[in-house]
């Protein structure tokens, strides 16, 4: 028998929340209510691995659509990665959660960026974890785009700390051209490949460019 809190009953408000997104309407009470659905859930079997998944990537929906709104997302985002920590602790190459442990890893390498801080451990973490969860689907464009987005916060954390980024960036364009050649009609794609050309572009010495 399925228990009404058990992660399958949470996927009825994460859909209608997106519809909501897609519509520009504000999905944030759906998501939350969907929180708490997980939480019940996880208070009966808290080593669920489905329950700590889903509840990790609800609270992921939760934190981007709070900072659609301006809104600091930390708190979700700290819940997630500990949940996220959770399943990898039980289960240590679990590839669905390595890839969402990186996505909130550039996602909390980007915020700090933006605040000024830099943050280069995380976004080598994060490069970490999408190395061992790609093994096997190196034409995956998705995960070709968590690695390249992993590489340009690495590089740009690099040269914030005085650094040489190394070939952060070259790599960012290796991920990203092969995330085009496979789905050559997103628009992210593409926007990713121009800033990591534009990054290598401002690496030339400036002596070499007068010379």
């Amino acid at each position: 028998m399925t228990h009404r809190h058990s992660p399958s009953s949470y996927s009825t408000r994460i859909l209608a929340a997106e519809n909501l997104e897609r519509r520009g309407e504000d999905p944030r009470e759906g998501l939350r209510q969907a929180c708490r659905d997980l939480d019940a859930a996880l208070e009966i079997a808290p080593d669920s691995i489905p329950a700590l998944l889903s509840s990790a990537m609800a609270r992921v929906q939760v934190g981007n659509a709070d900072m659609r709104r301006g809104i600091d997302p930390g708190a979700d985002f700290a819940r997630a990665l500990e949940q996220l920590d959770a399943v990898l602790d039980r289960r240590p190459g679990h590839v669905r959660a390595l890839s969402q442990r990186a996505q909130m890893l550039v996602l909390q390498g980007k915020l700090r960026s933006k605040s000024g801080e830099t943050f280069e451990e995380v976004f080598a973490a994060a490069l970490a974890d999408l190395e061992r969860a790609a093994a096997g689907q190196e034409s995956d464009p998705s995960s070709r785009i968590l690695r390249g987005e992993a590489c340009l916060g690495l590089g740009i954390a690099r040269i914030a700390s005085r650094r040489d980024a190394g070939t952060a960036f070259s790599d960012a364009v290796a991920h990203f051209s092969a995330a085009i050649a496979v789905a050559p009609g997103i628009a992210r794609y593409h926007n990713g490949r121009g800033l990591a050309l534009w990054r290598l572009g401002e690496r030339e010495d400036p002596a070499d460019r007068d010379a």
